[in-house]
């Protein structure tokens, strides 16, 4: 039951499949007339590919009655209980029209394509020649890379498909090589739709075997990852710091300790990155690398460790908390600066004693919204509603290139970003603190033990508006303290911080006032 009978059922010619392919190929090609008055906008030849390849969907899923069925992803009708086949010749024909709308400047005409080439592998049944399944990879590849989600989507679908069918016939290993370090990096992409596909593509192509595949052959993966740091996605780039952190912890020491070197080099650019989550993704994967307890180069472990300070001045709390564990990783691998680690943890811990004075408003504003007075500080609901958002989810569009600070998202609001509140370093401070503690509980540093007593001076300052995030924080580090060591509860630094603690308890800010009651039960 081949394509041109279901085509011939459909009250179609049998030649009207290559009619199509020429009409397609003709609408590549279309020029705008001479005459000025008929010119139109550029557009329109970019509408009339998206409805000749919707065209070609319609007619891979359409049904007996002649009526076209809608796109499935991963779907190829059946009629009569009979599935739609195609020939390879006729898979190569028409992959050799989309071969340049594959590439094409309009992201839905890069969508259709892949959407028609998904459902043309998926009916074919036969084995193609190996050259064309090398040309298919390599356009798979750069949909893989599309900077639009929605066509890296589709393009994963499409893979999907053309993994099973090289897997179903035996193709030469060459396909599956190549596309596996672009599925692995799309597991960690921001997209949750692409993320669920790749996972069900990565099975299909290494099944359970992943951690031995890369280990295998770790250059391929090292290599893709370090490049795609470099990429203008800011989404890609963090994608790529995950997937050295997973590399780091999941796949032997071995086959790592190679790498590490080249890794962490190309981490610089990322902590330096307009996007803040590349750089909470780029602390946490250089933390892993000092947790490891890989021998690092200590100039390049001290570049490393001002990074981390620098990253404490920042405003996002999460990377703020990277920050500081992987400045406790750091004094946990290199030993010879532990000193220097504690006494730049004390400088930033009495930082918080700098931070200026709020100025205390009124309790209630002179606005009213729907006969309710505003409280002080409340939101700006006209700032943040009825605006543009952008795939980051900051209201500022994306950079045009891949470092130009004062653009793009979240955190990419100063040129040069600020040195920030001077509590941030306290708190940053607080983590690396805590992160230690399980690290020294058997080894007696007095300078550590100050740093300890020193927490108590510091939740005294309440004269900003932000003091009960920090409070939170120092309830999050004494709950860590006390579940790694119960007999803490008994020294002299925690028993000063009981009052503390039973104040934070009754903070009208509700994750405060749960930390607090935490810590309060196991103090007790």
């Amino acid at each position: 039951y081949s394509f041109c009978t279901l085509l011939s059922e459909k009250e179609m010619e049998n030649n009207q499949w290559e009619d199509l392919l020429c009409e397609l190929k003709l609408c590549e090609q279309r020029q705008p007339a001479e005459d000025c008055s008929a010119l139109r906008h550029e557009s329109e030849g970019w509408v009339e590919l998206e409805k000749m390849l919707k065209k070609i969907q319609g007619m891979l899923t359409s049904q007996t009655t002649g009526r076209m069925g809608p796109y499935v992803a991963g779907s190829v009708a059946v009629a009569d209980g009979r599935k739609s086949e195609l020939t390879p010749n006729e898979l190569l024909k028409l992959h050799e029209r989309l071969s340049t709308l594959i590439t094409h400047s309009n992201r839905f005409v890069r969508e259709g394509c892949f959407g028609v080439l998904e459902l043309a592998i998926a009916a074919t049944t036969d084995p193609i020649p190996s050259e064309a399944g090398i040309k298919i990879t390599n356009q798979l590849l750069g949909g893989l890379s599309d900077n639009w989600s929605q066509v890296r989507f589709r393009a994963t679908h499409c893979t999907l498909a053309f993994s099973k069918y090289i897997t179903k016939h035996n193709i030469t290993t060459y396909e599956i090589e190549t596309l596996q370090p672009s599925i692995c990096l799309n597991r960690y992409y921001i997209a949750e739709g692409v993320r669920e596909v790749t996972q069900q593509v990565w099975v299909a192509l290494v099944g359970q075997n992943g951690r031995s595949v890369i280990a295998s052959s770790p250059e391929r993966f090292v290599t893709h990852y370090v490049n795609q740091l470099e990429v203008k996605n800011h989404a890609v780039r963090e994608a790529a710091c995950h997937c050295i952190a997973e590399f780091v912890v999941k796949i032997d020491f071995d086959s790592v300790k190679p790498f590490v070197s080249i890794l962490l080099k190309s981490l610089f650019n990322s902590f330096e990155d307009p996007s803040w989550p590349v750089r909470d993704a780029a602390c946490l994967s250089a933390s892993r690398m000092f947790e490891a307890g890989f021998c690092i180069e200590i100039d390049l472990a001290k570049t490393l460790y001002g990074y981390f300070k620098q990253q404490s001045k920042e405003s996002v709390p999460t990377v703020r908390r990277n920050a500081g564990v992987a400045m406790a990783m750091f004094f946990k691998s290199v030993t010879s600066e532990r000193e220097t680690v504690l006494s730049d943890l004390h400088q930033m811990l009495n930082k918080i004693h700098e931070q200026p004075e709020t100025p205390q408003p009124k309790q209630l504003s002179n606005v009213t919204e729907f006969g309710v007075a505003k409280q002080a500080y409340s939101n700006d609901l006209p700032a943040h509603s009825n605006k543009p958002m952008f795939s980051c989810g900051s209201m500022s569009p994306g950079p045009s290139t891949a470092r130009v600070l004062g653009a793009g998202c979240s955190s990419c609001n100063e040129v040069p970003r600020s040195e920030g509140e001077p509590w941030y370093q306290s708190d940053t401070a607080l983590h690396a603190i805590g992160t230690i503690y399980p690290l020294v509980v058997d080894i007696p540093l007095s300078q550590y033990t100050s740093l300890l007593e020193g927490i108590h001076s510091t939740v005294s300052v309440k004269t900003f508006i932000q003091y009960p995030s920090y409070w939170k924080t120092v309830c999050e580090v004494l709950i860590s303290v006390l579940r790694v060591d119960s007999t803490a509860k008994g020294s002299n630094w925690m028993r000063q911080l009981h009052d503390f603690v039973v104040e934070a308890s009754t903070c009208p800010v509700q994750l405060t006032a749960a930390a607090a009651k935490s810590c309060l039960s196991l103090m007790s």
